[in-house]
C-alpha cells in the first residue's frame, strides 16, 4: 500500500470553501476496481482534511486485493476524528461499499465509518451539487469536471469539489444581496436585465434554459427573460398553495382555486407557480422591478 500526503494552499477559489464546509470535517472520496464489492477491491481512498491556510490531503493506493485489508486496517488511525464526513456519491456508493468490505474481512469493530451513517453526518456533495449542472455548464457531475472547472492540478480534485460547493453558496448568498444598480429594457422578444453588484463574483457561470438566459460575469448579472404576448412570469416559491390552471396558463391561490372545477386545474409545481405581468410596467417601476427580480432569483436557486 502506498500512502501520499500533501498539501494544498489556499487560492482564489478554495478561499470560500469556509462558506459551506464545517469546522472539523473530512472529505471522503474512493475508487474501485468495480462497483460491485465482492468482485472488486478499493483502488485509492483519498481524504482531505481543512486546515487554517488550505487542505492536507492523504491519497491511499493498493497495488493490489490483498492491499485492500492493510488499507482497512490503518484507515481509523490516518483518518482522525472529525464532526462531518464529507463524501461524493457517499449515500448510494461509497459508504455502502466499504461497510460491506469491514464486515466481510471481519473488521467490523475497526469501522471509522459508523458514526457518520447516522442522518445529519454525512454530506453527499453529489446531490448538493446535482440542482446545479447546468448552471455549472459541465459534461457530467465528475470529480475530474470540476478540477477542470477550477483549473486546479489532477491531485487536487477533491478540493475542486469543496471549492465547488462554497463558490455556489457564495452565489447562492450574492444573488440574494441588495444589488448596487438594476437596468432594464425590451429587445428581440426578451426582457433584457443587467444588476451590479458591489462585490465581484469569484468565477464567471452561465446558465441557458427555457425560463431565462443568466450570466454572471465580474460585478454584473445578466439575464434574458422570455417575453411572451407581452408579458413575463412572476414566480411564487410557495407553489404546495397553488394551483395552475391549463387553459389560461398560469396559477392561482387556492382561495381561488377552491372555486373552479376541478376539471380546469391541477396542483401546481415549482415550474407551473407562476402569474403573468406585462413587462412594460417592470421597465417604467422600479419598485415592482425590483420584487420581480427577487422572485427570479428565488426560483433559479
Amino acid at each position: 500500500m502506498l500512502t501520499i500526503e500533501k498539501s494544498h494552499p489556499n487560492n482564489a477559489y478554495l478561499s470560500f470553501r469556509r462558506d459551506h464546509m464545517k469546522e472539523r470535517a473530512c472529505f471522503l472520496t474512493m475508487t474501485a476496481t468495480g462497483h460491485y464489492w465482492r468482485t472488486s477491491y478499493i483502488r485509492e481512498l483519498s481524504f482531505v482534511i481543512q486546515e487554517a491556510d488550505g487542505f492536507s490531503q492523504t491519497r491511499c493506493l493498493t497495488e493490489n486485493e490483498p492491499d485492500e485489508y492493510d488499507l482497512l486496517e490503518k484507515l481509523p488511525s490516518l483518518l482522525g476524528s472529525f464532526d462531518t464526513l464529507y463524501t461524493f456519491n457517499g449515500t448510494a456508493f461509497v459508504l455502502p461499499y466499504l461497510a460491506r468490505k469491514y464486515h466481510a474481512y471481519r473488521l467490523e469493530d475497526k469501522d471509522p465509518f459508523v458514526p457518520y451513517r447516522a442522518e445529519g453526518k454525512n454530506v453527499d456533495l453529489l446531490r448538493t451539487l446535482r440542482p446545479f449542472e447546468g448552471i455549472l455548464g459541465l459534461p457530467s457531475l465528475r470529480l475530474r469536471d470540476f478540477n477542470q472547472f477550477f483549473k486546479l492540478e489532477d491531485s487536487c480534485c477533491d478540493a475542486a469539489l469543496l471549492a465547488a460547493v462554497s463558490v455556489l453558496s457564495f452565489y447562492k448568498r450574492q444573488l440574494k444581496a441588495s444589488p448596487s444598480d438594476v437596468t432594464a429594457r425590451l429587445e428581440d422578444g426578451f426582457l433584457i436585465l443587467r444588476v451590479t453588484y458591489d462585490q465581484p463574483f469569484p468565477a464567471p457561470l452561465s446558465y441557458r434554459d427555457d425560463i431565462t438566459h443568466v450570466r454572471y460575469d465580474g460585478h454584473e448579472l445578466h439575464l434574458a427573460v422570455p417575453v411572451k404576448d407581452g408579458c413575463v412570469r412572476l414566480y411564487y416559491p410557495d407553489y404546495e398553495n397553488y394551483d395552475y390552471l391549463p387553459a389560461e396558463g398560469y396559477a392561482v391561490h387556492k382561495s381561488l382555486s377552491a372555486f373552479i372545477s376541478a376539471s380546469h386545474r391541477v396542483k401546481a409545481e415549482k415550474t407551473t407557480c407562476y402569474s403573468l405581468i406585462p413587462a412594460e410596467t417592470l421597465i417604467k417601476n422600479e419598485r415592482r422591478l425590483i420584487s420581480y427580480l427577487t422572485s427570479l432569483l428565488n426560483y433559479l436557486i
